[in-house]
C-alpha cells in the first residue's frame, strides 16, 4: 500500500501549461500527489526535516505543568514525524537519517498506518549484503515495529525502552496511524523538565 504520486503530465490542469505544473529540485523533477483533488508536490527530504524541527511537544511538557510520573507519551512525543512509504529507496532513507540526525524512520501506507520501521542497523545490514541502496526499497529491509499509544505512562515507556534496548518508538492511534515518536532523550528531558523547570527546545 504505497503512496500514489501523480506526475503533472498524468493529471494536468487544462488551465496551466506543463511547464508551470513542474517543480525543479536540484535539477530533478519533484514527485506530485493528489490531495483533495488538487495536485501539489510531494515534500522533499529537506522539507520533511524542516517541518519536524518546528513542531513542539505537549504544552505541559514545556511549561512544567506535570511531573515526569504524571506525563504520558502525548506530552513527550514529536508530533510531526519524518516517515516514508514502502517504495522509498534506502538511499533516500539514509539521507533523511543523516540530515535529520535520527536513527530510525517509520514506514507507513497511504493512510499513514504504520507498517514497518527502517533503522541504521537495517541499512548497514543491506550494505554488508552487497545491496545498492539506490535500488533497494524500504519494503525489502524494514522490520516489524514496536509501537505505543499516546496514553502510555512515562514509567511504562522506560520499562519498554530498557527491556528492549530501544532508542525511538513510534506512537500510533487506535487505527494504527502514526501520530508521533518518543525517544530516550524525551524521557530524560521529561525528568529534567519536572526537576528544573521548562527546557529550551532541542
Amino acid at each position: 500500500m504505497d503512496r500514489i504520486a501523480l506526475h503533472p503530465n498524468e493529471a494536468r490542469s487544462p488551465r496551466r501549461s506543463s511547464r508551470r505544473n513542474r517543480q525543479e529540485t536540484d535539477g530533478k523533477r519533484t514527485p506530485w500527489k493528489n490531495t483533495q483533488n488538487r495536485l501539489r508536490p510531494e515534500k522533499t527530504i529537506d522539507e520533511k526535516i524542516k517541518i519536524r524541527r518546528t513542531i513542539m511537544r505537549g504544552t505541559d511538557y514545556w511549561i512544567g505543568g506535570k511531573t515526569l510520573w504524571e506525563m504520558d507519551a502525548s506530552h513527550m512525543m514529536e508530533r510531526e514525524v519524518v516517515s516514508f512509504t514502502s517504495d522509498a529507496s534506502c538511499h533516500d532513507l539514509s539521507e533523511a537519517m543523516i540530515k535529520g540526525r535520527f536513527g530510525g524512520i517509520p514506514i507507513v501506507d497511504t493512510e499513514r498506518r504504520l507498517i514497518g520501521i527502517v533503522t541504521e542497523f537495517d541499512l548497514l545490514n543491506a550494505l554488508l549484503a552487497g545491496l545498492d541502496l539506490r535500488e533497494t526499497s524500504a519494503r525489502e529491509v524494514m522490520s516489524e515495529p514496536i509501537c505505543i499509544t499516546a496514553e502510555m505512562a512515562a514509567e511504562e515507556m522506560m520499562v519498554l525502552f530498557q527491556s528492549g534496548h530501544l532508542i525511538r518508538v513510534p506512537v500510533v492511534d487506535k487505527e494504527n496511524r502514526l501520530t508521533g515518536m518518543v525517544t530516550r532523550r524525551d524521557l530524560l528531558a521529561g525528568y529534567l523538565e519536572s526537576s528544573l523547570g521548562p527546557l529550551p527546545v532541542f
